[in-house]
């Protein structure tokens, strides 16, 4: 009974926010109440969904400043992501300037994972000026892989593995994509119900830290992006197939509230 009550007390708080978005509110110093009451109602679908212990970091990369926007949502005391070089951070996204920018998430899959069978990375985006230019987030540590890279007309994926496999037909590049593993054996690219499966083994949880608008090689820049602008990222364990689809409909859900999808 007392750890039902404290695990109860943990999900929600006064006013009706959850902790975490209290948590966040505290943090951010943001006080729209439009804001705080869409992300509030975004974690209550996570709790109702169980992704909540899924997600081990969430970025909102429309927090409008650069501090807020690295901020974990989902442990405003842990995993806060590092800015380097030029990036804008604006109410409708974060943009990158193709040469220097980028967020170090400061995730290492093979520290916070349980498992290289286990994992997922997603973002967000809302903005396309089809440039062509190319588009890569994610980790290398010489050998193994976590990452999402598209050049020109073309998409490759990888999750804990030495192959950087290409993804077909295209993805609109608008929208929230997802790239997900809970088996040995594949791993799924998906863009809301539009999923795909790549027949793929797991080779080993890659020792890097993820970046966004750039890969990482530990915490080395290797590539970055200018022309996507982001508003939301996440990471942590692998999902279900059921969760692959709750979290594309809770995030769009999340964009489409706030004005910015």
């Amino acid at each position: 009974m007392y750890y039902s009550l404290i695990n109860s007390m943990n999900k929600t708080v006064a006013p009706g926010y959850t902790a975490r978005t209290t948590a966040f509110a505290t943090a951010t110093g943001i006080t729209d109440t439009t804001i705080l009451g869409a992300l509030n109602t975004w974690d209550l679908y996570a709790i109702s969904k169980g992704l909540d212990s899924v997600y081990k970091q969430v970025f909102f990369l429309a927090s409008g400043t650069s501090a807020n926007s690295v901020l974990n949502f989902y442990n405003s005391a842990t995993l806060q992501g590092t800015v380097y070089g030029g990036i804008t951070f604006t109410s409708s996204g974060s943009k990158a300037n193709g040469s220097n920018g980028y967020i170090n998430s400061n995730f290492n899959p093979s520290t916070q994972l349980a498992s290289q069978n286990s994992g997922h990375f997603s973002f967000y985006s809302n903005q396309d000026p089809l440039t062509n230019q190319a588009s890569t987030h994610g980790g290398f540590d010489g050998t193994n892989r976590y990452h999402y890279y598209e050049v020109s007309t073309t998409i490759y994926n990888a999750l804990n593995s030495n192959s950087l496999l290409s993804i077909s037909p295209l993805f609109n590049r608008l929208g929230s994509f997802l790239t997900n593993r809970n088996n040995s054996a594949n791993f799924t690219v998906s863009k809301g119900s539009d999923v795909r499966t790549i027949t793929n083994t797991s080779t080993s949880s890659v020792n890097s830290n993820l970046g966004i608008f750039g890969l990482l090689s530990g915490s080395t820049q290797i590539g970055s992006i200018s022309d996507l602008r982001l508003t939301f990222w996440t990471t942590g364990s692998g999902m279900t197939s059921q969760q692959e689809l709750d979290h594309h409909t809770g995030v769009t859900n999340l964009m489409t509230t706030l004005g910015i999808s």
